[in-house]
């Protein structure tokens, strides 16, 4: 017979994020154009525990490309998980800090990551170019 393992807390805190932010974006999405929170574009956050690291990722997806939209997309959802310490602090005996979280933004419309942010470090992608794959004709020059 199999044994019942116990759930980390980082794991159900980031399920009860999980269910909690579903609702929340939402009613982001639907505030009038004039707010100043309110994105220009629909975003979802999803939420995973990632023991190792023992952080909470959080996936913003959107369609949003330049780094300021997206860093005000960050630092709004930042806040907006931080503000739930009370309920966190009550059901799971934990307090989230900034550095609890690690969030990546992934434009769907282009499929990539377009900003990271890790340990209160952002890392902008939006910029980057790609570099052209070898060739057979190049690799026979070199």
């Amino acid at each position: 017979m199999s044994q019942a393992a116990v759930v980390p807390t980082g794991e159900r805190i980031a399920n009860y994020l999980q269910e909690v932010m579903s609702s929340a974006c939402e009613v982001v999405t639907a505030r009038s154009p004039g707010d100043i929170f309110s994105p220009k574009e629909p975003f979802r956050l999803a939420f995973n525990y990632d023991p190792e690291a023992q952080v909470i990722d959080v996936y913003v997806t959107g369609k949003l490309e330049k780094a300021e939209d997206i860093k005000t997309i960050f630092d709004f959802s930042q806040k907006l998980v931080l503000s739930l310490n009370d309920k966190v602090q009550k059901f799971y005996g934990v307090t989230l800090k900034a550095t609890d979280l690690s969030m990546d933004y992934l434009n769907v419309t282009n499929g990539k990551v377009m900003m990271k942010l890790v340990n209160g470090k952002y890392t902008d992608k939006t910029m980057d170019t790609e570099v052209a794959k070898p060739t057979a004709s190049t690799a026979e020059k070199n």
